[in-house]
């Protein structure tokens, strides 16, 4: 790749860590042309499958690249319009037809992409049926970044309605996960 921006994670360099370090440098405001080159680069290393940036590629080029994954899509998301807008929005777009579904009449997110299994791991956590919590969780600012109130609203509503929340004295309580 060149660009020096790539941090072994597992054998592998992490789209999610270089979309850190480029958003640190474009804030910074000298490597407009370091930022290019990235993502230019990053543009030709997509997930085949998805079109979306992958959660790991291989080192030393970046040319063999793992499924895109919820947990980091979500995270990538929330940094990436900082860097491209528009190509964040169509980043967007892809997530939200590939990864974003239902359950039981609620909103939520795949771990792996429609027709994609795995397991949940530190990041994910365990995964129902395939759909990630902390996925879902983090698609709610997600969606506010990007405009999309009305999804935003749905998962908020299905988190509150699962948390079989009351107010009592005034104060708003939830039924607790445990005792």
């Amino acid at each position: 790749m060149g660009l020096h921006l790539v941090l072994a994670i597992g054998g592998g360099a992490g789209r999610l860590s270089q979309s850190a370090i480029v958003l640190a440098i474009t804030k910074e405001g000298r490597y407009s042309e370091t930022i290019t080159k990235w993502l230019t680069a990053a543009r030709e290393r997509l997930d085949p499958k998805t079109g979306l940036l992958p959660h790991t590629a291989s080192l030393p080029d970046g040319r063999r690249v793992g499924v895109t994954r919820a947990t980091s899509q979500g995270i990538i998301l929330r940094l990436l319009p900082d860097i491209d807008p528009e190509f964040a929005k169509a980043q967007y777009e892809l997530f939200r037809t590939r990864f974003l579904t239902m359950f039981a009449g609620a909103p939520c997110v795949l771990e792996y992409p429609s027709g994609v299994s795995g397991s949940g791991d530190v990041d994910s956590g365990p995964l129902i049926f395939g759909r990630s919590l902390s996925g879902t969780v983090m698609m709610i600012a997600v969606a506010q970044i990007y405009g999309d109130q009305s999804l935003a609203n749905a998962i908020t509503q299905a988190g509150e309605t699962v948390g079989l929340p009351w107010t009592s004295s005034g104060q708003k309580n939830q039924a607790p996960a445990h005792k």
